[in-house]
């Protein structure tokens, strides 16, 4: 583990140590918590549980103090917006985040020259694997394994003439007219160059995701190849 004088936050591209700002400490970070409902059924003890199939967002504070090369005018302009947070102690994760409220800049303790600096994210629950992974081209029919711990939702091209159907997991989507991109993060179908919506060419019940463990691929019709954009993430 990192020495807190070692430690740092990366936002928006920028990391707090370039801004003049000393973390206190790691912020705590947990689990997002599950979606869902808890509802009494009558003549039935406790209570039954209603999965609502997704995580709900997250807020992680942030606490530093002023060092060298501090500017307060900077500092508030970075932390607004939107973007990716990133942690020294687990740089190959990212949360998608959003500093809605700003930051606060607390008075220096009396015969003290450092000022506090507190800051919180709304963040969504799913961390992303940094740096992205590679595409993954397949030529024939395999097995996509997703080292994460929560399902993805990529960004598959198939380049085929014609019509064809595409198997992700035994689940169908039917496709006219040649090569697409089908976008799960998106929830829309692309032509190739990812210019056009294309969802009218595609048929599906829903867009496909990439669950941890093993991903079975498969496709009939004259397909060339696949590429996966696979999007990993963790819980």
């Amino acid at each position: 583990m990192k020495r807190i004088g070692e430690a740092w936050f990366r936002f928006r591209g920028v990391r707090s140590d370039e801004m003049g700002l000393k973390m206190v400490k790691m912020p705590s970070r947990g689990s997002a918590a599950r979606r869902g409902e808890n509802v009494r059924v009558p003549g039935r003890s406790g209570g039954l549980w209603i999965d609502g199939g997704a995580y709900e967002q997250m807020k992680i504070g942030i606490e530093c103090e002023s060092a060298d090369g501090f500017d307060e005018k900077r500092v508030r302009a970075w932390l607004q917006g939107a973007g990716e947070l990133v942690f020294s102690d687990e740089q190959d994760r990212a949360y998608s985040a959003r500093a809605a409220q700003g930051c606060v800049f607390e008075s220096a303790v009396e015969g003290y020259d450092r000022r506090k600096v507190q800051a919180e994210f709304v963040c969504q629950p799913l961390r992303m694997h940094r740096p992205e992974a590679e595409e993954i081209v397949l030529a024939s029919a395999g097995t996509v394994m997703n080292p994460g711990s929560a399902q993805s939702e990529p960004r598959i091209f198939v380049e085929a003439e014609g019509d064809f159907a595409l198997a992700v997991n035994g689940e169908l989507i039917e496709v006219t007219g040649g090569s697409i991109v089908i976008d799960s993060e998106l929830r829309d179908c692309l032509s190739p160059d990812g210019a056009q919506l294309a969802n009218g060419r595609a048929t599906l019940d829903a867009f496909p995701v990439l669950k941890p463990g093993a991903n079975l691929i498969s496709w009939t019709g004259d397909v060339s190849k696949v590429a996966i954009r696979p999007r990993w993430r963790d819980l």
